[in-house]
């Protein structure tokens, strides 16, 4: 149980990373951001780009601990537990809850931190 949620985990995060290389398409970039000026294009790119890589390196980590569950904490998915859980908590601040996308997405980030929560919880069920 503990290995496959690990691997559920790993799997959301890998499929996060994609939809984040999808923003170039997505969202026309970046001709869409040349009004916000030629730094917060590059910055804004720049930042997704290292976001991306760093939710990739995430899922890597994520897989070898649903492989060796024993030598791995339950800190890991905790971490990405509260990541998207603050993501959740942030969205309705930055983005309008009244149409559909912005709803979906709130709703896939959450099924992402109970997904990790419960990695967590059966690693640290694991460990006792």
């Amino acid at each position: 149980m503990t290995s496959s949620l690990m691997f559920a985990a790993a799997t959301y995060v890998f499929a996060l990373a994609v939809f984040h290389l999808m923003f170039w398409h997505l969202f026309r970039w970046p001709s869409t951001l040349a009004n916000s000026g030629r730094i917060n294009t590059g910055v804004t790119q720049t930042l997704n780009i290292m976001l991306t890589f760093g939710v990739i390196m995430y899922g890597i980590a994520l897989s070898w601990g649903a492989l060796h569950p024993d030598k791995t904490t339950w800190t890991l998915p905790a971490a990405g537990a509260l990541f998207l859980a603050v993501r959740v908590a942030v969205q309705p601040f930055q983005f309008s809850m009244s149409n559909r996308p912005s709803q979906i997405v709130t709703v896939i980030f959450a099924l992402g931190a109970v997904i990790h929560a419960a990695a967590a919880h059966a690693l640290w069920t694991l460990g006792r």
